[in-house]
């Protein structure tokens, strides 16, 4: 049997598209990272209360509310973890 990655953190995958999130969590889960998504910028937030992951992965074109991006909402956390913000 294939020696498994051991448990490198938790990410959270922000991104509309669904097939995006599959495939990061299909690449990150193949390296050992814990994977949660969220499909929009409400859920977004209500995953990171939730889960507290290490780190988050932000699809910046994504509304949250009113046309507006989750990333300024997350910034008043004050445990944020590190954030990649994905642009097309």
């Amino acid at each position: 049997m294939r020696n498994l990655p051991r448990h490198q953190g938790k990410i959270l995958v922000v991104d509309d598209e669904a097939t995006i999130r599959r495939i990061l969590q299909t690449r990150l889960e193949m390296i050992g990272y814990d994977v949660v998504q969220a499909a929009d910028g409400e859920s977004a937030l209500l995953v990171f209360e939730q889960e507290t992951p290490d780190l988050i992965v932000l699809d910046v074109m994504m509304p949250l509310r009113r046309n507006a991006s989750p990333y300024p909402t997350l910034r008043t956390f004050r445990m944020l973890p590190s954030v990649i913000i994905l642009v097309p």
